[in-house]
C-alpha cells in the first residue's frame, strides 16, 4: 500500500492576523482534535522561499489511498470528511481563509519512493527530538 501525501494550500483573507492564524492552527494541530483513522501525521507549513513564500499549506500523510477515500470519498464522489474535520473547516479554518474551506486548492500525491535519513545533529532519538519540538511549539503558541 502506498501512502498518500495530501497538500492543502491556504490563502488567507487580507485582514487576517497571521500570528493569530498560526497560533490557532498550531494549537489545533498539536491536539488530538484532528486525529482520524488512517492519518499518520499532519504538518502546518509556511513557505520561506519560492512561489508560495509566506503562504501556508498543510501536509496530511495518510497510510493508504483506501484510508483517505474511506474518510473523504473518491474524486468522482467526494465526501466532506469525518465530523471533526468538517468542524475544523467550518468553525476554525473558515475564519481565516479567503474562500470556503471546502474550496481550497489541494493535491493528493501517491508516495512512489521514500527513504528516511538518520539525523547526525544530536544523540537524542527521533521520538525525543519530536517531543522537544512539540513542547517548544506548545510554549510558543501560548
Amino acid at each position: 500500500m502506498r501512502r498518500i501525501f495530501a497538500i492543502h494550500e491556504y490563502e488567507l483573507r487580507r485582514d487576517t492576523d497571521s500570528q493569530e492564524f498560526e497560533s490557532v492552527l498550531k494549537n489545533t494541530f498539536l491536539s488530538k482534535e484532528l486525529d482520524m483513522p488512517g492519518l499518520e501525521s499532519r504538518h502546518l507549513l509556511k513557505g520561506y522561499k519560492g512561489k508560495r513564500k509566506s503562504k501556508y499549506s498543510v501536509l496530511w500523510i495518510f497510510k493508504s489511498q483506501e484510508a483517505l477515500e474511506e474518510l473523504f470519498g473518491i474524486e468522482e464522489k467526494p465526501k466532506r470528511g469525518p465530523v471533526n474535520f468538517v468542524n475544523f473547516e467550518d468553525n476554525i479554518l473558515s475564519k481565516f481563509l479567503d474562500r470556503p474551506a471546502d474550496k481550497i486548492v489541494f493535491t493528493d500525491y501517491w508516495e512512489l519512493a521514500s527513504r528516511g535519513l538518520p539525523s547526525s545533529s544530536s544523540s537524542f532519538s527521533s521520538r525525543q527530538k519530536r517531543n522537544k519540538v512539540v513542547e517548544r511549539l506548545r510554549k510558543s503558541a501560548t
